[in-house]
């Protein structure tokens, strides 16, 4: 993991799996309703490095908790507060790239980071993705590659 890549902004998303229903959570200020006509799908092994579909804009990191509540497959009313500034205190971008081949002058493809907020029956969990730009390896060739990194930064089971 690359300790000297940074952010500042971020991007937000969310996911729903495992059966849930009715997820209400609200980041800095916006609420956001998911799964409310019909349950969260199983997670399938392709989700595993799967970003969402949508995103809800561009914050200043950190705009406040995240605050859920959402009915778990056996119909339990649950709510999980996540406290980004303590999951990402650092504000490190998380990546398993090689630094020494993270290009230096624009190292983030999209220009910020996006903070995935997972909802899988009883676990939340929080990951980054991030778009980096890479040098390649060999130093004659001067292209550029683009690596998409889904790193998991929390998890927690209710």
């Amino acid at each position: 993991m690359n300790k000297g890549l940074k952010f500042s902004t971020h991007d937000f998303g969310i996911l729903c799996y495992g059966g849930i229903t009715n997820l209400k959570l609200v980041y800095a200020g916006s609420p956001h309703k998911l799964c409310t006509k019909s349950p969260g799908r199983e997670k399938l092994p392709s989700d595993e490095k799967r970003g969402p579909g949508f995103l809800s804009g561009s914050y200043h990191a950190f705009a406040g908790p995240v605050e859920m509540e959402w009915n778990a497959r056996d119909g339990k009313n649950l709510t999980h507060t996540i406290d980004l500034d303590e999951v990402f205190k650092d504000r490190i971008v998380l990546h398993t790239a090689d630094p020494a081949l993270v290009y230096k002058d624009n190292p983030i493809s999209s220009g910020q980071p996006t903070i995935v907020v997972e909802v899988n029956d009883r676990t939340v969990n929080v990951y980054m993705e991030v778009g980096l730009i890479l040098v390649r390896a060999d130093p004659t060739d001067t292209g550029r590659d683009h690596s998409i990194y889904f790193t998991r930064a929390y998890s927690k089971t209710l």
